[in-house]
C-alpha cells in the first residue's frame, strides 16, 4: 500500500481502540524501515531476482534435475519469499484498519 498514514488516522484508530493500539503501531514502527525498502526500486528489484531464481530453480525440481544444493537453495528462497510476503501483507493490513477507523469516525 503506497498510501501513508496521516495523524488524523492515527488519532482516530487510537480513539477508537485504546490501548489495543499500542501492539498495531509498534508493529508499523518495527517493520517501517523493511517496508519503505522493500517498496523502493532497488527492493522491488531485489524481490523480482529472488522470484526469478526461484522459477528456475523449481524448473529445474520440476523436471528433476535440481542437485541438493539446488533444492536447498529453492527451500531458503522459498522461505526468504514467504517471510517478506508476510511482512508485507501484515503492513499493509495494518494500515488499511487504521484507514477504516478514520472513514468509520467521518461517516
Amino acid at each position: 500500500m503506497s498510501e501513508h498514514l496521516t495523524q488524523e488516522d492515527i488519532d482516530a484508530y487510537i480513539a477508537k481502540t485504546g490501548s489495543r493500539a499500542a501492539e498495531a503501531l509498534s508493529m508499523l514502527g518495527k517493520n517501517a524501515d523493511f517496508s519503505e525498502a522493500f517498496r523502493s526500486k532497488v527492493g522491488q528489484a531485489l524481490f523480482s531476482d529472488a522470484v526469478e531464481i526461484l522459477h528456475d530453480l523449481l524448473q529445474d525440481i520440476y523436471n528433476e534435475k535440481a542437485t541438493d544444493q539446488q533444492k536447498a537453495e529453492f527451500r531458503a528462497y522459498k522461505r526468504i519469499i514467504e517471510r517478506w510476503t508476510r511482512r508485507i501483507n501484515a503492513v499493509d493490513e495494518t494500515i488499511k484498519t487504521i484507514k477504516k477507523s478514520r472513514q468509520r469516525n467521518i461517516l
